[in-house]
Order: structure tokens, then sequence, then C-alpha cells
């Protein structure tokens, strides 16, 4: 074939190629400035598919600073470099003067290398680019509002490991967040608790749908009880892409839960055991040889008494009482009694000491027993008597010793009424230990026992 068909040929098959191709294509010459930079460059040849890819009409035969005054110098500066090197260069890059529009070029030499010609392939990328930005804004938002909540919040792949943990997993758990990627978080879980969050994790998965878990996690401060919930997240195309979740601290709830649970079973215990001493105290109370009256002022005072126990009981939450404070609510009714003002007549010298529940609703009934025996017949019956309360400890033990002082001579009783029977019986078994009491000429003396206990402690986790 002679050359020249040949050449027209392939001339035929360049110029098709030119005018089908999608890509913005054409070739320009560079000129350059007195130091060798990128001035302007000259249009020698566009294809169709140039004009949808730029806007510029007309542009074969005419300078792009013509076109585009505001074109940007690097451009001028990129293919500059071309067209002196001969080494091509593929980049993406915002042209502002073509509105904005964002490109993917390829440009390389062509011809020979004193013409400085580039040919330039590129595509406008600028729908690419803004799916792209506003994908890389929302995911910027995602991550400022998940570290701006105050719980764990994460995000897993297909396979279950962790891609993202916000600033409050990582610090609840106190370790930096790459640490966490993967199946990292799987250490945090506590033994026990770890295969059924599994078994939960895997059910779900299989069915695609939300899930939702307590379980024991390992923190900076130790075991502490959170509740996850997870739901499945899907691509734009439907597709599973993995799971969101967030984790909600929920040990001080469940612990308070359980102690609302324990301080209810206790409560209907005390009801209980109160309305058995109750219904005791009103059976021995109203006995044949009683009045109405006195009978309803006995039961009366006997039941404000062991109210007042209640009272300092509650105060402490049911875990024991101070003894001082069991003689102050106890003793207030009958200090001043046939007293001048200003003067005590019940003497307290006691140190500080916690007592168990039953020993201070013990001693609160036997002051009671005593202070209104006291009044009745005793030392607290006349202008100069008085009262002396001592209380010896050690470790284990407490004992009280009541002593009465400048009443009328005492003689031992001819009868156990029911306040001594309440002394010597039914609550020094209740005490665990012994109520003595002495008759003595001079004054009663009682002295009581008891256990002892030790102040409440800081409460401990009930549940791990």
């Amino acid at each position: 074939m002679p050359i020249a068909r040949r050449n027209q040929r392939d001339a035929e098959r360049y110029r098709t190629l030119f005018q089908a191709i999608d890509a913005g294509l054409c070739i320009i010459e560079m000129t350059f400035d007195a130091d060798g930079r990128g001035l302007d460059y000259c249009f020698l040849e566009v294809n169709p598919a140039f004009e949808a890819q730029t806007g510029l009409k007309d542009a074969a035969g005419k300078w792009m600073r013509e076109l585009a005054p505001a074109h940007e110098q690097h451009w001028f500066d990129l293919y500059g470099a071309v067209a002196m090197t001969g080494e091509s260069a593929r980049f993406e890059m915002p042209a502002a003067a073509l509105d904005n529009r964002w490109y993917e070029v390829h440009a390389f030499r062509v011809d020979e290398p004193e013409k400085r010609r580039v040919c330039v392939i590129f595509n406008d990328i600028s729908e690419r680019r803004r799916t792209e930005l506003a994908l890389r804004e929302s995911e910027a938002r995602f991550r400022a509002m998940a570290d701006s909540a105050p719980a764990p919040v994460w995000v897993t792949g297909i396979n279950g490991g962790m891609e993202f943990a916000n600033a409050a997993f990582a610090e609840l758990v106190g370790r930096a967040r790459e640490e966490l990627v993967g199946d990292a978080w799987i250490g945090l879980v506590h033994p026990e608790d770890l295969p059924a969050v599994g078994a939960r994790r895997a059910a779900a998965r299989e069915k695609l749908e939300s899930y939702a878990f307590e379980a024991r996690f390992k923190t900076h401060s130790g075991w502490r009880l959170m509740q996850a919930n997870s739901r499945p997240r899907f691509d734009d195309d439907g597709a599973f892409a993995g799971y969101v979740g967030l984790a909600v601290d929920v040990t001080d709830v469940r612990e308070a839960e359980a102690r609302q649970r324990l301080l209810i079973n206790e409560l209907n215990h005390r009801v209980k055991n109160t309305l058995a001493t109750v219904q005791s105290l009103a059976h021995q109370t109203v006995r044949d040889d009683f009045t109405v009256r006195e009978a309803r002022d006995m039961l009366t005072s006997r039941l404000l008494a062991l109210s007042a126990a209640h009272n300092v009981l509650t105060q402490e939450s049911w875990e024991g009482a101070e003894l001082g404070e069991i003689l102050r609510e106890t003793l207030r009714p009958y200090d001043a009694l046939g007293s001048a003002p200003g003067t005590a007549r019940i003497q307290i010298e006691c140190a500080s000491v916690w007592l168990t529940p039953n020993a201070a609703l013990a001693f609160s009934m036997a002051l009671h027993e005593l202070a209104t025996n006291a009044a009745k017949y005793g030392a607290l019956s006349e202008a100069g008597g008085e009262v002396l309360i001592r209380c010896h400890t050690d470790e284990r033990t407490v004992e009280l010793v009541w002593e009465e002082r400048g009443g009328p001579p005492v003689t031992p009783p001819t009868r156990n009424g029911f306040g001594l029977r309440l002394l010597q019986r039914g609550l020094a078994t209740e005490l665990g230990s012994s109520a003595v009491m002495e008759f003595r000429p001079t004054g009663v003396v009682c002295t009581l026992r008891a256990q002892r206990q030790a102040e409440p402690a800081q409460p401990q986790s009930m549940l791990l």
C-alpha cells in the first residue's frame, strides 16, 4: 500500500477516534514568559466533547486567557512543565473560572519537543467531587455529633469489627481510639458475659435486625454494667454495611433497683417483726387490773418508744444506729421530769458506738421501761433524784449501766411485771447477751450488754 494512502487512512482513523471519544480532548501549544514560566496556551485542536466538558465555545485557535481570563496559574504551570520536560502528568484539580468544575486530567507531550505541544485528556468529575465532599461533610458531622455524645457510640463493619469509636467510648475504657478498632472491644467484655453477647450478636446478624444486651465492661474505673443497643446500617444500594450502636452505663440504676428490692424485702420482714412486737406489747399491757386509760397510756408510751427507735434506724437506712442517738430519742420525754430549769436529771457518759438494728430496738425498749419505772417509782419520781448512764465498749460488745440515785428507798418487787419480764427475758434474748437487774436500796441498777457493729462502710457494687 502506498505510503500516502496509509497516512491518509491513519489520519482518518485518528480523526474518527478524536471525534468519538467521550472524554474532553485537546491539543494545546504553550507559550512562556522570559523566566520560562507557563504564560498561556492556544487550543490547536478540540474534540466535540470538549465544549460539553468545559463550557468553552469555539475554542479552536483561541488562547485560554482570552476565553477564561481568571483561569488559575497552576494550570499553566502544570502544562508548561509537561511541555518542557516531556514527563506526563495525572491529577485532579478544580477550575474556578470554569464554573468551579473539578477535572480528572491526563496530560502528555506530543510532536517535537521544541513545539511545546501537549495533549490533554480530561473528564468533568464535579458531580463525583460534590458527592465525595458531601460524604466527607456528613462523616464530619457524624463524628462531631458522636464525639459530643456523653455515652459510648461505635460503628462496626460487615464482619463485626469496630471501625469507629467516639470520644466517650475511648474515655470510658481508658484507651486510645486506634486501640479499639477491629475486635479489640471483645477483650473489654467480662468473660462471663461474653458468650451471651456473642450469641445475641450472631442471631441479630443472621436476620439483619437490631439487638440489645447488658454486659459488664472493663473501664478505667473498674467493671461497669453497660446496656448496649445496636441497629443495622445499609449502603446506598441497600446492602448490609454493619452496625451502629450506643451504650449507656446502667450500673447505678441496676444497683439502685437491687437495693430497692432488698429494702422492700427487709421492710416486709421488719413490718412482720414490728407487728409481732406491737401484738406482744398490747397483749402484755392490757391486763384485767388496768383501767382503759392506764392501758391506753402505757401502750401509747411503749409504741412511741418503738417509733423513736424506728426513726433513728430509718435515717440510717436500717444499717444500724448510734447508741447516743438512741439514748437521746428514747429519753427525751423524761430528761426534764421534775427538774429545775437548765438542770439535766439524766447524765449520759457514752462514747460513739454503733449497734445492730435489733440491738438498737432492744436498747430503746429497755431504756423506755427503765425510764417509765423511774418516773413512777424511782429516782425520777422525786425532785432530787437523778439517773447516771455509763457505757463501756470493746471491739465486739457494748455494756450499758443504768444507775438511779437520790430517789426513794428501793425494795425488790414481789412479782415481775411486764416491764421487768421485758428486760430480763425478751430483750435479753433479743440482745443475745444478758440484762441484769439490781434493786439496791439507793436505787435500781440495770446492766445491758449487746453486740456492737462497725460503722457503715461505703456501699459495694451489688452487681459485679
